[in-house]
């Protein structure tokens, strides 16, 4: 009996197949390099920025971690955007950031505050949840 064997999937593969998941089942937006002119000028944003998971194991942990971690506040009070490691790359170089993954949150225009790396499961969710809810303080202010 033979059996045939399939290639193993490639690190990118896998942050793909992570990311499609979080656009198909949770309501993210795919980031591209077209959108990075003007899409965060008005209104809340939240960007999850990867890295090949190579470089950054964690990148996977955060696709799965971010949105459950949303599940706790209502849809509309974000626009959630994800962005692949090619986009990613140019994003963190354009704002600062040194280390993936990120969440970078946005208002009007500006960066308001941003995770980099990720925590134990309990401690990343709260930090998220926090800064949600200072940006959403921010904007009804």
């Amino acid at each position: 009996m033979s059996q045939l064997l399939q290639p193993a999937l490639t690190s990118i593969t896998k942050l793909n197949e992570a990311i499609s998941r979080m656009i198909n089942l949770h309501g993210f937006s795919p980031l591209s390099t077209n959108h990075l002119d003007g899409t965060f000028s008005s209104g809340r944003h939240l960007v999850l920025l990867t890295q090949d998971p190579l470089l950054s194991p964690e990148s996977l942990d955060a696709c799965v971690i971010l949105p459950e971690a949303l599940k706790r506040r209502p849809s509309d009070i974000i626009v959630k955007w994800v962005a692949d490691a090619e986009t990613s790359q140019q994003l963190m170089a354009s704002c600062q950031i040194n280390r993936a993954p990120a969440v970078i949150f946005f208002q009007n225009g500006q960066i308001t505050n941003y995770l980099e790396g990720i925590r134990d499961w309990g401690s990343y969710e709260a930090s998220i949840l926090a800064l949600v809810d200072s940006c959403a303080d921010r904007f009804e202010a």
